[in-house]
């Protein structure tokens, strides 16, 4: 991703290549707050919930394990050899020294007064309100709105208009078919045996 921004730098400047940077420290450095507040500086639970816990230690370490496990595939694998070429490029080398240094700084010193301050006002003043009054009533009117418009007229469809009509119009019509067959079929029996008793009514005639 590095060397496509960099290869960006022509086309768009440098600000993709920049807000890249600080994507990946923001991430780098809660990755770090939340290991280092749940797993070295954070406080002991009050009250411990015993139940999985075993497995939740299996899932983490599965987790970790496959992560080396990637790791080995990339530098072992002829098909990820192009990654580990633009892994060397400067700029990757650039900000993944960054983004370490980030992770250590996040790991050692989770807590920064100026940073809990900014993140207390993107919070409480700006994430909170944009989603409580945008993000959810948009996706709520939106999912209303497919409802409506799409979901009561499959229902209506479905159970009243077509499907379950049409389903019951053609097994009717097959019913009728069947019977009509076989009212077809009696017809031709009580003919012939008309038929066949006339004939011998006929010949025991002559022969008297």
């Amino acid at each position: 991703m590095d060397e496509v921004m960099e290869h960006l730098i022509h086309d768009l400047g440098i600000i993709p290549l920049v807000l890249l940077i600080l994507t990946s420290l923001v991430y780098a450095g809660l990755m770090a707050k939340f290991l280092s507040l749940n797993f070295i500086k954070g406080e002991k639970p009050h009250h411990e919930h015993v139940e999985g816990g075993g497995l939740m230690k299996l899932g983490y370490i599965m987790m970790v394990s496959v992560l080396f496990l990637l790791m080995y595939l990339i530098f072992t694998s002829e098909e990820t050899a192009e990654f580990i070429h633009a892994g060397m490029a400067e700029v990757s080398i650039i900000v993944g020294v960054l983004i370490l240094l980030a992770y250590v700084v996040g790991l050692v010193k989770p807590r920064i007064a100026a940073l809990s301050r900014l993140g207390t006002f993107f919070n409480d003043r700006m994430y909170l309100p944009f989603v409580n009054d945008y993000v959810l009533p948009k996706t709520g009117f939106f999912v209303s709105h497919i409802v409506n418009e799409y979901g009561n007229r499959g229902i209506d469809g479905f159970f009243n208009t077509k499907v379950v009509p049409g389903l019951f119009d053609r097994i009717s019509k097959g019913i009728r078919t069947i019977q009509t067959g076989y009212l077809t079929n009696y017809v031709k029996i009580v003919l012939g045996l008309v038929m066949i008793f006339i004939i011998i009514a006929s010949i025991g005639g002559m022969g008297l």
